[in-house]
């Protein structure tokens, strides 16, 4: 071979290889435009193309049309504890659980986080639509072992029929999502159809949630407190820290309507270290103006305990205020221990081991576990208020509820723990409360929430003292 022929070969090669690098590139970047890098899924971009061709032929063919919209529950703990790698291989796991229970037909797909979409064409019964969502949240309920310890989550789904609920890919999609952030209102680890209110309350929701960034910025949050009485010292030992929100137009809006969305968003984090803050600041800014130290007790959410930093952040507040460790209170609620129950163990004894107290609020109302008060560095229980209006219930259930609570109170006593009560309005209340043993009272019978310059005033006068 001549050298002229060798060069021009040694040109085709080279032009070859160029031609199957860039054909080699073309398909990948039309697999990354269509598919999930991470699980393999169809992406959002190819789900849309296949529910447009879907509605096609329903319309045709007069066919049903499904989508389900999936969202697991409390997958961002398993990021926030355990890192992203962590969190990336379950969701792997769940694409791979969710794929075994779809039919040929079918198309799964990631939305994108943790959010999924099963789409189900030319269905003959829409019931198939239920089979689908009972059959992948039943999957979710085999732990996914990971280094030895069991993740295991639960989903909210949302559903939306064609033509029933929509007649577009647009619609059905939002209406989807809406029926599926009111089954993770409601339920969770459940499902929920579209209903025309869904979209209303979507709607709402999220302009509560932009009002509610805007509040944060604008300082319109403020930290309230109430008083908690003890019954052995007939004193005021106690606030518990409650966070109010005073809206310009609306007026007071209820914490039990803008918490929730803080829960289900990154507020609920931002929220909860500033009240924290708020609250060991002011406990030290009363002793500095001469007052007795009282212990402050403060709500914290499932995200912040979660947190890796959180413990650093509590210690690093306690150091900068000044407030010794064992006068500040930490209120958990029993759900926290469903997300993450070894991790959210291993926090709470680092909280203890640094002398911060912890409570677990709202006993006897959720999740309640014996092993909780058994295994748990816990100091108290806090009852729901529920139990301490059935107290002056005129009827059958007013025997049941004060052996009920008599009890708690024992089982408490017994471990070494004290009972704090919320919700007494009542002198029959108190009485009753006082007969079994109950610690610490708190409610409207001594004092509402109350601004910061209110609460010294109000103590003394509860107190009868003349300083």
């Amino acid at each position: 071979m001549s050298e002229r022929d060798q060069v021009l070969l040694r040109v085709v090669t080279d032009l070859l290889s160029l031609i199957a690098d860039h054909n080699r590139l073309n398909t990948q970047l039309r697999y990354q435009e269509r598919y999930d890098t991470l699980t393999g899924l169809p992406n959002r971009h190819l789900l849309q193309e296949r529910i447009d061709l879907a509605l096609h032929d329903a319309r045709e063919h007069r066919r049903t049309v499904a989508l389900l919209f999936i969202d697991l529950d409390g997958f961002k703990q398993i990021n926030d504890s355990l890192g992203h790698p962590t969190g990336d291989r379950f969701l792997k796991h769940v694409s791979q659980v969710f794929a075994t229970c779809v039919r040929p037909q079918d198309t799964l797909g990631r939305m994108g986080g943790d959010e999924f979409l099963l789409l189900m064409p030319d269905l003959p019964d829409a019931r198939l639509a239920d089979m689908a969502a009972y059959r992948l949240l039943e999957a979710l309920q085999t732990p996914y072992l990971q280094e030895g310890q069991e993740l295991r989550l639960t989903a909210s789904i949302g559903i939306s029929l064609f033509p029933r609920d929509g007649v577009d890919s647009m619609t059905l999609l939002k209406n989807a999502e809406s029926a599926m952030h009111r089954a993770k209102e409601t339920k969770r680890n459940g499902f929920l159809h579209y209903r025309p209110e869904h979209s209303r309350r979507a709607h709402n929701r999220l302009a509560l949630e932009v009002q509610l960034r805007r509040a944060i910025e604008r300082h319109e949050l403020k930290v309230y407190y109430q008083p908690q009485y003890d019954l052995v010292s007939e004193r005021i030992v106690s606030v518990e820290a409650l966070v109010r929100w005073h809206h310009p137009q609306r007026g007071p809006i209820s914490p039990g309507e803008f918490i929730p969305i803080a829960e289900q968003s990154d507020l609920i984090v931002d929220i909860g270290s500033w009240v924290l803050r708020e609250a060991c600041r002011q406990t030290m800014e009363w002793h500095q103006a001469g007052y007795p130290l009282l212990r402050m007790s403060v709500n914290i959410s499932a995200r912040q305990l979660l947190r890796p930093e959180f413990i650093a952040e509590v210690a690093a507040i306690i150091h900068t205020t000044g407030l010794p460790a064992n006068c500040l209170e930490l209120e958990i609620t029993e759900g926290v221990m469903l997300d993450d129950p070894m991790y959210a163990a291993h926090q709470i004894d680092q909280l203890h081991q640094i002398g911060v107290r912890v409570v677990l609020d709202d006993f006897g109302t959720g999740y309640s576990s014996l092993a909780y008060l058994r295994q748990l560095p816990l100091d108290a229980l806090k009852i729901d208020q529920a139990f301490v209006r059935a107290i002056d219930e005129q009827n059958q259930m007013v025997t049941n509820s004060r052996a009920l609570l008599r009890a708690i109170i024992n089982l408490a006593h017994s471990l070494g723990l004290a009972v704090i009560a919320e919700g007494v309005e009542t002198p029959e209340q108190r009485i009753a409360l006082a007969s079994m043993g109950c610690d610490i009272l708190q409610g409207y019978l001594f004092a509402p929430p109350l601004p910061a310059a209110e609460v010294w005033p109000t103590i003394l006068r509860l107190q009868g003292d003349d300083t």
